[in-house]
C-alpha cells in the first residue's frame, strides 16, 4: 500500500471534515490558495499548520503531516 504524502493527508482530513478548501483555510487561518498548494505538494505543511490540523483531527501525527 502506498504511503500518503503530507498533502494527501491534509486533503483527506479536510474531506473527512466535510469542508471545502475555502472553509478549511478559514478554520486554520490560511487562504484557499495556500491550502490548494499544500494539498498538491507545491508547498510544504508548516509546523504551525500541522499543529492546527491535528487539533481538528488527531488521527495523524506531526510526523505524518511534516513528512
Amino acid at each position: 500500500m502506498k504511503k500518503l504524502t503530507p498533502g494527501e493527508i491534509v486533503r483527506l482530513i479536510r474531506q473527512c471534515q466535510g469542508m471545502t478548501q475555502e472553509e478549511f483555510g478559514v478554520s486554520l487561518g490560511y487562504s484557499t490558495g495556500h491550502i490548494c498548494m499544500v494539498e498538491t505538494g507545491d508547498r510544504p505543511v508548516s509546523l504551525q499548520m500541522a499543529k492546527k490540523i491535528i487539533a481538528l483531527d488527531d488521527n495523524y501525527t506531526l510526523d505524518d503531516l511534516l513528512g
